[in-house]
């Protein structure tokens, strides 16, 4: 979970950090395909559900049943995946190749391969274009940032009487400080290669299971 984080944030911060910029992308960048998808593993992962849980239209389900959005966000991610598609499959059409950032060069002709054009509308086909596929990646953007943080602040199992809230370490249950202490290696290694910090509750543990450790007598 923590990786997929990590490497998500990076993503996005590579892409701009937003989705409003001139030429957004539509697969990687904010609010693009992958970080739907992207929700959608993290769902996974939280609820421990298998890949066939969310396979096709059961995605929409998990996100219902565990609370993750509500039906009007879940109808909005549907029609905001189905148009990123339409638009990315002609801009593939277009390219004549896989491309996936939206250019300015190439903005007015794929309006025009979709349908949009200048009359009987207040603004040109092309803003029209746009406008709508900014508000369809502001929708993903803003659904999966609310997954991608309830999933970091909740409590998730580390496993060995650990588990991790809100990027910190904690006990598990209170019988931590009787169990092998080979947790504390865990835990160490853990935090080191997550980044993430220790609770206040599991210093206390450590202290108390090093004051009852046993140590090496001096020798007469």
């Amino acid at each position: 979970v923590f990786a997929k984080l990590d490497e998500r944030q990076r993503r996005r911060s590579a892409a701009g950090g937003t989705p409003r910029v001139v030429e957004p992308d539509i697969k990687v960048g904010p609010g693009g395909l992958r970080d739907l998808q992207t929700a959608v593993w993290l769902v996974q992962a939280r609820e421990s559900l298998t890949a066939a849980d969310v396979r096709g239209d059961r995605a929409w389900e998990a996100l219902a049943k565990y609370g993750w959005a509500s039906d009007r966000q879940i109808s909005n991610l549907r029609d905001a995946k189905e148009f990123l598609f339409t638009v990315r499959n002609a801009m593939h059409s277009l390219a004549g190749r896989e491309v996936d950032q939206l250019s300015v060069s190439r903005q007015e002709e794929l309006a025009r391969i979709l349908g949009y054009d200048d009359s009987g509308d207040l603004q040109p086909a092309v803003e029209t274009l746009m406008r709508r596929v900014y508000g369809h990646l502001t929708e993903i953007d803003v659904v999966g940032q609310e997954i991608a943080d309830g999933v970091e602040d909740s409590r998730l199992f580390i496993g060995i009487g650990l588990d991790c809230v809100r990027r910190e370490l904690t006990p598990a249950n209170p019988l931590l400080v009787s169990e092998d202490p080979v947790w504390m290696v865990w835990a160490a290694h853990s935090a080191q290669q997550y980044d993430l910090e220790f609770s206040i509750a599991l210093r206390h543990v450590i202290a108390e299971t090093l004051e009852g450790a046993p140590t090496t007598a001096e020798p007469d």
